[in-house]
Formats: structure tokens, sequence, C-alpha cells
């Protein structure tokens, strides 16, 4: 016990580090400091995926709902998810050691979990570890045989991360038929049992987690990433060949493994998901970390290449995103040690012990080659890539600032007016309705925004008003509106079905990039920028937009300040505009972007 004493206190220590670099990382250190944890807080308690857009799956969004009410502000939030993580992460140390111990290998939990980079730099990054949580509990179980057990662990992996599942297929081969239906049955339950609720309360904003994923475009940081640059504008080839890579390999493999250790199996699945998955964000590399505990034909040297190469390609990434412009020397950098982080999973899948998967994979390669060749060229015309911008509440500085500084690059945007104000919105000036219609006679669109800006969620009775009743006041001043834009981002299906019967598209608040190819227009992502957004940022954004074939709607609100949160200086909107027009990327106004969007 002292050993395992040890160890926990090893993993507390780093955990502890991980919270101090997310807490109080600032100044030129604060891309160290980066978390998508914080940025997840939902203020008012509103129910993910009913009343909130939520990217993640079922198990994130209850954790994220849960921490937000208890902790009362964004401060509580984090102190209280931190908590959480930490716990979870010295958990999931627990049930390591206590397999590795069954296996006579606990002294590699030291040097293999306790003392990783990836453990200090992505415990609060994400909620991965919450998802590393199950999949060793899951481990744990099929050691010890107790199927049912490992089965539900995997399942509640599931509902967090999604990767878990990949671990079933090789639990499934090494049962007889009745013990794989036990198996196949606890999963569905325990996915039922956590799902059904918000399946039944808005299918459409539960779906939004799968949805969202598979209309993403290869992330700049992965080796697809790398490949789309050569290929812009083919980012829905590249999910076709990069899914269809990854599931033939994995069949093939678990078909090879069948009769090897669990461990095993499960190592080789994992590896094959991140050498060939479309996307390969840096804390994915705490996958492994039970693997290297478990796993002993790995060594020390692959474990010190891929944590190394991985935390280069975190830290280049994060501070191009943060740099003004974005630097391109650092993208060099990055995109360098993702190709040596590449080389080291692939290293790490030849110690499964299978050479015959690697002449396998050689000609999967080949034959896929073949296959992206002939996408390319017979497949759907690419879209151009394009960016909208747009203004919500109609607030006087569109006019004064954002309109001038566009008409000097010659951009349009759309303006979402709230058609029951009378002048002033949160104690701030409205446009006239002159100035509007000399936005439009120039090339600008005006949307709706609304007649009183309501929560549409709230206000069900008053809907039809707000989304019909503004259009037909707006039309009268003058205006031809075809868009509307979600107060608040509340939005559900019954909502969208008004906005249907009258509106050509609906831009919400949830965040992302929009597919051309799939995506729905009443449920357009938008990116927001806001007082503490950094240029670089959406800078990336318009590049990954341009290349690959996506529509980028970047929402404004107050241009000329940074008092609020919603504000944006002109010095920052001017610099967003600089990357646009440098970029070379096509402009459009919402409903323009959608005439493209449908030819």
């Amino acid at each position: 016990m002292m050993r395992e004493r040890h160890f926990l206190l090893a993993v507390l220590l780093v955990v502890l580090l991980s919270f101090l670099l997310k807490y109080a990382a600032v100044g030129p250190l604060s891309p160290l400091g980066y978390t998508d944890v914080r940025d997840f807080y939902i203020p008012d308690g509103g129910v993910p995926y009913a009343a909130v857009s939520f990217e993640y799956p079922v198990v994130i969004a209850l954790f994220v709902y849960t921490m937000s009410v208890l902790g009362g502000s964004l401060t509580g939030y984090f102190l209280l998810s931190s908590l959480g993580l930490a716990a979870a992460a010295l958990l999931c140390a627990h049930l390591l050691f206590l397999t590795a111990k069954g296996r006579r290998i606990e002294s590699r939990a030291i040097p293999f979990f306790a003392c990783s980079l990836s453990l200090l730099f992505f415990t609060i990054y994400n909620w991965d570890m919450l998802a590393l949580l199950f999949t060793a509990m899951a481990l744990y179980f099929a050691d010890k045989r107790k199927d049912a057990l490992a089965s539900a662990s995997l399942a509640l992996g599931f509902c967090t991360k999604l990767f878990p599942a990949l671990f079933l297929l090789p639990l499934l081969m090494r049962r007889k038929w009745m013990g794989g239906i036990k198996i196949i049955c606890t999963f569905v339950a325990v996915f039922l049992a956590l799902n059904i609720y918000f399946i039944a309360a808005s299918f459409n904003g539960w779906s939004y987690q799968f949805t969202t994923h598979s209309s993403r475009g290869p992330n700049i940081d992965s080796v697809w990433g790398i490949i789309g640059l050569g290929f812009p504008g083919f980012s829905a080839q590249i999910s076709i060949i990069s899914f269809a890579m990854l599931g033939a390999a994995y069949i093939l493999l678990n078909f090879r493994l069948r009769r090897s250790d669990y461990v095993q199996a499960c190592l080789a699945s994992l590896l094959v998901f991140l050498l060939f998955n479309k996307v390969f964000s840096p804390q994915y590399a705490i996958w492994l970390l039970p693997f290297f505990v478990l796993f002993a034909p790995l060594r020390r040297r692959d474990f010190y290449l891929l944590e190394a190469s991985n935390i280069a390609v975190l830290l280049t990434i994060l501070y191009w995103y943060n740099s003004p412009g974005g630097i391109s020397a650092l993208l060099l950098v990055s995109l360098a040690f993702v190709v040596i982080r590449h080389l080291a999973l692939f290293n790490m899948l030849r110690r499964t012990g299978r050479l015959a998967l690697l002449a396998a994979a050689a000609i999967l390669a080949a034959s896929l080659a073949a296959f992206a060749a002939y996408a390319i060229m017979s497949g759907p015309v690419a879209k151009p890539g394009i960016v909208s911008l747009a203004f919500d509440d109609g607030l006087e500085t569109t006019y004064a600032n954002a309109y001038p500084l566009m008409r000097g690059y010659g951009f349009n945007g759309t303006a979402y007016l709230i058609a029951g104000n009378n002048g002033t919105f949160e104690g701030r000036p409205e446009m006239s309705d002159g100035q509007v219609l000399e936005m439009q006679s120039g090339g600008w669109e005006i949307g709706s925004h609304g007649m009183t800006h309501a929560n549409l969620l709230e206000n069900r009775s008053s809907a039809a008003y707000e989304i019909l009743g503004s259009k037909q006041a707006l039309e009268n001043r003058g205006f031809a509106v075809k868009s509307f834009a979600v107060p608040y981002g509340k939005y559900d299906d019954s909502v969208a079905r008004i906005v249907r019967s009258q509106y050509s598209s609906a831009r919400t608040s949830v965040w992302g990039l929009n597919n051309p190819l799939s995506d729905d227009l009443y449920y357009l992502k938008s990116v927001w920028v806001e007082n503490t957004t950094k240029p670089g940022d959406v800078c990336s954004r318009v590049y990954e937009a341009r290349d690959n074939g996506l529509w980028l709607v970047l929402m404004f609100h107050y241009v000329g300040s940074s008092e609020r949160q919603y504000d944006v200086t002109a010095e920052n909107f001017s610099s967003v505009l600089e990357c646009i027009n440098a970029s070379g990327i096509t402009v459009k106004t919402i409903s323009e972007a959608q005439a493209i969007y449908e030819r």
C-alpha cells in the first residue's frame, strides 16, 4: 500500500499544479492557462440541449450543468469543476494501480501516469478525465471478467467522450454469444437511461453533439489538416476518406487480435482511431495513459516522444491562435511536430506485435488513395469558403463604426434589428431608419432579431408575434427581411417551425462553422466576437473556413468599446477585417451566402 499511496500523492500533486496552471497563468503565459472548461459555464441554469445548445455528450452536459448550478458564478463553477476532475483523476489512478497490480506491473504506474505531461496539461483542459475514469473502470472490470460492469463503464464513457465505445468490439470478440448479448443489452440500457430524457425533450438539440462533429472539417493541428492544405475545399471528401480508413483498419485489426489480450486490442483500436480520425486535438493524448501503464511492450522512448511532440503541438498552436494575425512560423513548427506525433503513434501500433497489419495498412492506404483521387475528380463541386459578418441589436455603432470600416474593403454585412424598440437597447442608441435604409441601399442585408428581443423558449405564447410580427413590422418600414437571428440563442424545433414559415434562414448562437454539404440553414452556427476575443483567434477561423470550404458567420454587437462582454474595440474589429481581406475569402451577407449554399 505504501507504493500506491506514493503514486496517488504524486498524481494529486500534478493535478494541483494543473489547476494552478489553468487558474493563475496570465500575461504572455496566458495560452498555457487555456481550458475549455471555463468557456462552458451556464449562467442561468438552462437545461443542456433543451434550453442551451451543447456540443458534448450527456455526461459532460450534466457535469457542466451541475457545476454551474452549485457554483453559482463563473469562479465557483470553475473551482467545483476542477475539484470534480481532480477527484476523477485520483479514482482513475487508483483503478489503474489495482489493474496493474493484478498484472504485476504496478511499477509502471508512476512513470507512465503520475509523471506525464498530459496529466499536467489536460486534467483541467477539457472533460477527458471523466472519460478516462470510465475507461479505467472498464479495463479493471474486464480483467475481473465482470462483463456487465465493464459494458456499463464503456456506455458511461461513450456518453462522455465517444471514444470508449471503441473498446466494446474487443470485449464482444472475447465472449461467447450469450455473453455478447448480455454486454450489448447492458450497453444499450445504460445509454438509453442517460439519454432518453434529452432525446424526448429536444431531439434536434440532443443530436447536435453528433451532427456538429460529423460536419466538422479536419483541425489544423492534425495530419489530415496538413493533407487538407494541399486540397483546399475538399473537407467532405477528407471526412469520407478518413472514416473509411478508420473503419476498415479497425475491423481488420480487431479480427487479427481477437485471441490476444483485451488491453492490447483496446490499445490497438485506440491507436487506429488516433491515426486515421480527421480530428486530433492535443488532449486526446491523455487517452493513452492507461495503456502505457498496462501494456508492457510500450517503452519509455515511445512515451517521451509522444508526450514531447504533443505538448509542442499544443503550445505552438495556442501561441499561434493568440498572436495578432497569426505567426506563420509557429504554424509551420506546429505542423512539423504533428508529423512527429503521428510517427510516434504509428511506432506504438507496430509494438502491438502484428507486423502483418502494416502490410494490410499499406494496401488499404493505396486503395483509399485511389478512392481519394476519384472523389476529388468526380465528387460534388466544392463550395468556396465564405465569411458573413452579422451585427445584432441594431446598435448605432454598426452604422457609425462598422459600416465605414467595412465599406473601405468593399464588404457588406447583415444587421439584425429589434423591431419593437424605441431607439435604444440596454441603454445604448440604435440606428435610425434612415441610416438602416442607407446601408441597405449600399448592399447590406437587414434581418430580424425579434420584436422585443424576448427569450423565445420562456415566452412561447408570444413566439409567433416575436418572429412573424417583427418581420412584418420591419418590412412596413421599408426593409427587405429574409433572415432571422435567435435572441439569446434560445431555440428549439417548435420555434424553428415558426421561423421556417416566413424566413429563409435562422442564425443561432451555437458556436462553430457551417458545412455547405450538410448543415441546416435554420440552425446556422456562428462564432461570436467579444471583448476578450483575440483577432488572431478569429483569423484562424477565417483561414479554416477558406481552406475547408466552410461558411463562417462572425457575430458582433457593439463596435467601438470593450466595456461589456459583447463589445469589440474598433482596433480589434479593424484587425479582423484586415485578416479577412488578406485571406482572399469570399465575403457575403447571410442571404447571399445562402444562395451559394443552395446551388
